[in-house]
């Protein structure tokens, strides 16, 4: 990465199992906690960024379109993985979440993503391995 540039990353979270996610946390209670370690280039000095995710629920369709055009792609890769994970994940549902985001991302872009999803839709199983 360099200077200005942003990445989103996804990760899987295992909660403790005598917590039930469920019923829900009161306001204030942390989900999470990332550290994320890196060094600069012009010095090599290490940094550490440590963040508290707080546990907020809120509807898919509510998110920000970055996250949820990020999650699509996630999804995808999932589903050509084979993932144990992808629970109800399909591709008709990516391609509802892209088509969703059809102004806010340039249309070739997209038109070339949903092609990829259509093409992959149609793989016997097992073959994109």
């Amino acid at each position: 990465m360099g200077y200005g540039q942003n990445i989103t990353a996804f990760y899987e979270l295992h909660p403790d199992p005598g917590i039930n996610l469920a019923d829900g946390y009161s306001s204030g209670k942390i989900l999470a906690t990332v550290a994320l370690q890196y060094q600069t280039i012009c010095n090599g000095k290490e940094h550490v960024l440590i963040k508290e995710i707080p546990y907020k629920v809120m509807a898919f369709k509510h998110a920000n379109e970055g996250v949820q055009f990020a999650a699509a792609v996630t999804l995808f890769g999932m589903l050509l993985q084979q993932s144990a994970y992808t629970d109800r994940g399909n591709y008709p549902m990516i391609e509802k979440i892209i088509r969703h985001l059809k102004e806010k991302y340039n249309k070739n872009d997209r038109k070339a993503f949903l092609k990829l999803v259509q093409r992959a839709e149609h793989l016997p199983a097992g073959s994109a391995n």
